[in-house]
């Protein structure tokens, strides 16, 4: 996955290719994405082999997608074939191997697995925000001000979960409790296979904190940091590691666990601020499938669009959406720069906010033939750019970067620190704390559904471009 978050430090150093990009999720630098364009034939028909991705090399880690083989009979062929599998994630239909690459040709000859792709790496995308984006005017009413009237609705995304897939979450932070001190992380799962619930890296506190933060830790001194649905609570599934980064198959696993929970919990939505390169066409994509899945589930996907906007010399980059980003089942958001003001008059598009259309493609194995998907994204915009949410005490980002540390004043104790990011993980956040709101408000409104209202009611952007960004923002 790519990088959603970075550092406002980083925006004077701009990308570099693909080679640095791992190395972004340790620096909180952005990369420039160099996609490449050459992969396999789309669904594997009955009878003929399964689809094979074209960045396949030297490596055993594989996601399978299973469409009507037997798992239990793909286990004992890997097996056979001297590797290991994983369990099979019945509510995506996928699973994940261990292979040696000269076997892959074996595996593919299995009836009914319908494609084989590495497991790629993912790492994450790294206020004003209720004001600017208007969720302040739905909050419950607590006194008698002119903004308080304002308030009728009541809605604080109370009662609905949000799962965040990401670096874990400091769930003890101040801002992440309610006034009985009850936690707003519900659930915490580990599917990075390292240990540990909590978040090391950084990111994933911030995202949280723009979802669902409360802002108490800096009201004291006149300091509104709040995020979008104080009163929503949070699934942690943690996918990144210490250093930011994590492999597709621990999304894909998330993914299928929140689709298992999502009634017990009421899970809603689902976060993703993460990235993999856009490699496979959507089609076959397994981040993508899985999306794909968990909407169908009835569960709003929202992704990052990416930080590839720009290459190192500045200039625009078109197709630059990265996966799970480039899936049409996902609402895929880009990022806004509100240059700290709450009117929208001065809102610009993000330079590095990455651009459509989707590049992923198929090759027809037989004649070559490419077919892009060239999909319109992203879908929406939103605030992304330098904003304020929770830090977790003495992580690897501002470690790193001790600038992005913002003193309230008020940090005495290590649960109630802030800091400062700039990414389309940020402005994913966003959206994901107003479609808590919604489905507060409506809880019978469909993923399609509530696509399609924030698309319809969100506002035009006439300076932005027609194609490589969409002319709207919420």
């Amino acid at each position: 996955m790519s990088r959603g978050a970075r550092s406002d430090r980083s925006q004077g150093n701009r990308h570099g290719f693909w080679g640095r990009f791992v190395r972004a999720a340790t620096n909180a630098l952005v990369a420039v994405l160099f996609i490449t364009l050459s992969f396999p034939s789309a669904f594997a028909e009955k009878g003929k082999k399964a689809g094979v991705a074209s960045d396949l090399r030297e490596e055993f880690r594989l996601v399978v997608t299973l469409n009507g083989a037997d798992p239990v009979y793909v286990a004992n062929r890997v097996y056979e074939l001297g590797g290991k599998a994983g369990r099979h994630l019945k509510n995506v239909d996928e699973m994940a191997l261990e292979l040696p690459l000269g076997s892959v040709p074996d595996l593919a000859e299995i009836e009914g697995l319908e494609y084989i792709a590495p497991d790629r790496q993912v790492t994450g995308l790294a206020s004003h925000i209720e004001v600017t984006t208007g969720a302040s005017q739905v909050y419950p009413v607590s006194g008698g001000t002119l903004s308080t009237l304002l308030s009728l609705t009541g809605l604080d995304g109370s009662g609905v979960a949000v799962a965040i897939l990401d670096s874990g979450i400091d769930a003890d932070h101040f801002d992440l409790k309610d006034d009985k001190g009850r936690r707003h992380v519900v659930l915490s799962s580990d599917f990075t296979g390292r240990g540990g619930l909590d978040d090391p890296y950084g990111h994933g506190t911030n995202v949280a904190g723009l979802i669902a933060g409360d802002g108490s830790s800096a009201s004291t001194i006149g300091r509104d940091y709040t995020g979008i649905a104080p009163g929503a609570n949070l699934i942690n599934f943690k996918v990144l590691d210490e250093n930011g980064r994590g492999y597709v198959s621990s999304v894909v696993a998330a993914i299928d666990q929140a689709i298992s929970l999502r009634y017990y919990y009421n899970i809603k939505v689902i976060n993703l601020s993460l990235a993999a390169p856009p490699v496979d066409s959507y089609v076959n994509d397994p981040m993508c499938k899985a999306v794909e899945r968990a909407t169908r589930a009835g569960i709003v996907v929202v992704a990052a669009a990416g930080n590839f906007g720009q290459d190192s010399n500045g200039k625009k980059v078109y197709g630059g959406i990265t996966s799970p980003g480039i899936s049409p089942s996902a609402i895929t958001v880009g990022a806004t720069n509100t240059r700290g003001t709450d009117v929208r008059s001065d809102d610009t598009v993000a330079p590095y906010s990455s651009r459509g259309p989707t590049l992923a493609h198929t090759t027809d194995p037989v004649t070559g033939q490419v077919t892009y998907d060239n999909l319109v994204k992203p879908d929406l915009v939103a605030p992304g750019t330098r904003l304020v949410s929770l830090e977790r005490y003495g992580n690897l980002l501002v470690s790193y970067y001790p600038v992005l540390h913002v003193d309230t004043g008020n940090n005495v104790n290590n649960k109630s620190r802030y800091m400062m990011l700039t990414g389309t993980s940020m402005a994913s956040g966003v959206v994901s704390g107003a479609v808590a709101l919604m489905m507060q408000a409506n809880p019978g409104l469909t993923p399609n559904q509530v696509k399609a209202i924030l698309m319809y009611s969100a506002q035009i952007m006439p300076t932005a471009s027609p194609m490589p960004c969409p002319p709207a923002r919420i």
